[in-house]
């Protein structure tokens, strides 16, 4: 459950309480605070000047180890209309009490973090949507968890980063209340990982990044149309792949200095699903759901395929 208190002043809000945080231009998830993991106790900064936007938070992690924090900031531009520009930091730490360094909302967390040791876990992001045409959004996220310029990004185990890249089309070919997208996910081997258990990017086991493990990828597309003010039909289609390893299994020295993407056993999943929503009353919807599943080498398994479908009936409301 969320609580919190807000104080809001012309140009700042001063948040505290227990919330998600979450930030990012994606769809499916987002590279460095997806909001999926459940909430958690949290101070957060807001400013906003004229196209100037940023966030700056503090908050208390779940780890069996002992003590775990994240701080994080961001800083949004809009130059012009048609373009977004964000960036920011993150960094986990753990075992010790609260760093004043991370409290800081304007310290840069790399510098605080080498001078802490060299221990934690920080990384960086830097994203951008460009509005190109009426009706045409593209957006791409880089997120970078750690970085040696001197070695090939793609081979070298040390480079640890992940990309997506999206595009949303409204009324597509001048088709109205008709709305395309599509959205690719790749998250390099060991991202997300660290040698300390400690620092390993997550709370209560559920990933504060994007949901994917290391080493896998995702394509996702859906074609959304509204009939009429109460119902909606969309079609979908993904495809997620998995190597070995995942966010609790950080590199070892007997897999040697180069990194392989999709290494391994590789799980590859195809999912092809439509859903029919319905306003039955004001605020009041039914949906129907429908997915077909097909699953090569499940749990990194070869030779380990199987087929699944799932239709699930729900009712809920907006409130």
């Amino acid at each position: 459950a969320a609580a919190y208190l807000v104080w809001r002043l012309p140009w700042f809000d001063l948040e505290f309480g227990r919330d998600n945080a979450q930030w990012g231009p994606g769809y499916q998830g987002n590279l460095m605070l997806s909001g999926n993991c459940p909430r958690f106790d949290i101070l957060r900064l807001r400013a906003n000047y004229k196209n100037f936007h940023f966030t700056s938070i503090h908050g208390k992690l779940n780890s069996a180890g002992g003590d775990k924090y994240i701080a994080a900031h961001r800083l949004e531009i809009r130059p012009f209309r048609w373009l977004y520009l964000g960036g920011g930091e993150s960094v986990i730490y753990g075992n010790r009490g609260m760093e004043l360094a991370y409290l800081n909302p304007v310290m840069l967390y790399h510098i605080a973090e080498h001078h802490q040791g060299d221990r934690d876990n920080n990384t960086l992001g830097f994203d951008f949507t460009i509005f190109p045409a009426r009706n045409h959004k593209f957006y791409n996220e880089i997120f970078i968890d750690d970085f040696t310029s001197s070695e090939n990004p793609f081979t070298y185990f040390g480079n640890k980063f992940a990309f997506q890249t999206g595009y949303y089309w409204v009324n597509p070919l001048g088709i109205p209340n008709l709305d395309f997208r599509a959205e690719y996910t790749r998250i390099e081997p060991y991202v997300y990982t660290h040698q300390d258990s400690i620092n390993v990017y997550n709370h209560y086991n559920q990933h504060i990044g994007h949901w994917l493990e290391p080493n896998s990828d995702q394509f996702y597309s859906d074609l959304n149309f509204l009939v009429n003010r109460d119902l909606q039909i969309k079609f979908l289609i993904e495809q997620i792949r998995h190597g070995k390893g995942d966010i609790n299994s950080p590199h070892q020295k007997a897999e040697g200095l180069r990194k392989k993407f999709l290494d391994g056993v590789v799980e590859k999943r195809w999912r092809f699903g439509f859903s029919v929503t319905d306003q039955i009353l004001r605020d009041i919807f039914i949906r129907l759901q429908y997915n077909f599943i097909d699953i090569n080498n499940a749990n990194n398994v070869k030779k380990s395929d199987r087929r699944d479908q799932h239709i699930v009936l729900e009712l809920f409301g907006n409130w």
